[in-house]
């Protein structure tokens, strides 16, 4: 399971004066799976591989307009699995949570909360406990997000 999304427009930042324009350009991404058995190589000269089959999987209940999926996380229970998701949307950050049934990805729920901010990466722990990596600490564009991410700061 992969994502696959533009992110050029959080470069702006939410608050920043072109964010709005910027947005209208931006196309949702997705979340396909990617099958690795169906990759052929040949080794001579040197090895070349096809790229492997990629299959878009289609969204049902998603309740907002945009997706724009980073990290991703499954979870596999005994009768299910659920996919774990960190979605950059315009206004906020969420963790989007589905269950992967065949190629659809049927929406669980969204979930939301101020120190859901700035989020990177996930992993699920169990159905309603995951932990979320931060990609910065300060807020894109203003002085202390230029020392941190100038002086590499953690």
């Amino acid at each position: 399971l992969v994502s696959s999304d533009d992110r050029s427009w959080l470069a702006l930042g939410r608050h920043h004066a072109d964010f709005e324009v910027a947005m209208r350009n931006v196309k949702d991404g997705h979340l396909a799976l990617l099958d690795l058995a169906s990759i052929t190589c040949t080794e001579e000269p040197t090895v070349v591989c096809e790229a492997p089959a990629w299959r878009p999987l289609e969204m049902v209940d998603y309740p907002h307009k945009h997706f724009h999926p980073h990290g991703i996380s499954l979870l596999e229970m005994d009768n299910s699995t659920l996919v774990f998701v960190v979605n950059h949307l315009p206004t906020h950050d969420t963790v989007e949570v589905f269950e992967l049934v065949g190629e659809k990805l049927e929406h669980v729920q969204s979930v939301t909360h101020p120190a859901l901010e700035l989020i990177n990466d996930i992993h699920a722990v169990t159905a309603s406990t995951f932990y979320v990596t931060r990609w910065l600490r300060q807020k894109p564009n203003t002085l202390m997000n230029l020392v941190e991410t100038g002086l590499s700061m953690p």
